[in-house]
Order: C-alpha cells, then sequence, then structure tokens
C-alpha cells in the first residue's frame, strides 16, 4: 500500500495493530479454535447502516453508497446523477492524505469512526457527518465486514 504522507501510513499503522490484537483475543487463542467471519450475522449487523447506506450502485441516502467502497478514496463519492456528496472536511481530508478504502481499514473505521479519521488527519477526533458510533464488537466488524465483501468490490449490487 503506497501512502500519500508517514502520517497516514503510521494511522493506518496503528489501526491494522489494534485490529489485529482485537483480532487475536476475539479468536481466543489459549482455546486453539478461530472464529470465521459469518455474512449471514453480517447481514443483520448492516440493518444498523442500511437507514443511511445503500449497497446499490450510486445510490445516495443519508450516506453514500457502499457499493463499489473498495478502492474509492474517502470523501469522493459521486452519485449516479453525477452528484458530489458533501462529505465533512474531516473526512475529504483524509482521502487528500491518501486514505483508500479497503477491507482493512474500513474495518477499522467502523469500529470507532471518529477517533480513526482523527488519527489519520492529526486530531484526536474527526468531525464526521455520521452520527453513528461504531461497532464494539469485534465478531459484528468481522461479520460486517464479511457480509460487504462483495459489494464493495462491486462484485454485488443491492436492491435499493
Amino acid at each position: 500500500m503506497i501512502f500519500k504522507s508517514n502520517r497516514l501510513r503510521d494511522a493506518v499503522t496503528a489501526s491494522v495493530l489494534t485490529i489485529g490484537a482485537v483480532g487475536i483475543g476475539f479468536m481466543g487463542i489459549g482455546a486453539g479454535t478461530a472464529s470465521a467471519a459469518d455474512p449471514s450475522a453480517g447481514q443483520k449487523v448492516f440493518k444498523k447502516c442500511v437507514a443511511c447506506h445503500s449497497l446499490k450502485a450510486g445510490k445516495k441516502k443519508v450516506g453514500p453508497s457502499l457499493h463499489g467502497l473498495y478502492g474509492r478514496t474517502a470523501g469522493t463519492f459521486v452519485s449516479a446523477k453525477g452528484k458530489k456528496f458533501k462529505h465533512s472536511k474531516d473526512l475529504v481530508a483524509a482521502g487528500a492524505a491518501g486514505l483508500v478504502w479497503d477491507a482493512s481499514n474500513f474495518a477499522a473505521y467502523i469500529a470507532d469512526p471518529k477517533p480513526y479519521i482523527g488519527g489519520l488527519i492529526g486530531k484526536k477526533k474527526a468531525k464526521t457527518k455520521m452520527a453513528f458510533p461504531g461497532l464494539k464488537k469485534p465478531a459484528d466488524v468481522e461479520n460486517l465486514v464479511a457480509y460487504l465483501d462483495p459489494f464493495a468490490k462491486g462484485e454485488k449490487e443491492g436492491k435499493k
């Protein structure tokens, strides 16, 4: 992964290490078993997101569509009608600093959105338009990412 700034690289590295530590704790290393992400459980978790986000390409709701999210620079969603979504200044700044969405950084973001974006732009907490505080259970994050994967990659499209 290529970063436009050392600060972004360091923030992403710290987030990945945090997710890794959470994942190790969640997997139950002492038990010798690892949990696998469950897309069906992730679909249930997505019910928390569906009021504001669509899985249909180019469909804007209160928030931007999550279809084709991976590979998109943060803060750059444009609707199918060609209208730019009005992202927060902090999310746009994170994109300008080099944040391009993928499964790993989306997982870090959705676990604690405002501190994650803030860390990328040198703030304790970012000011974002998303009121959602994040998913506190690592299993919910893992399952949501598994469910969103084909939509976020643009391989599958939602109906709404």
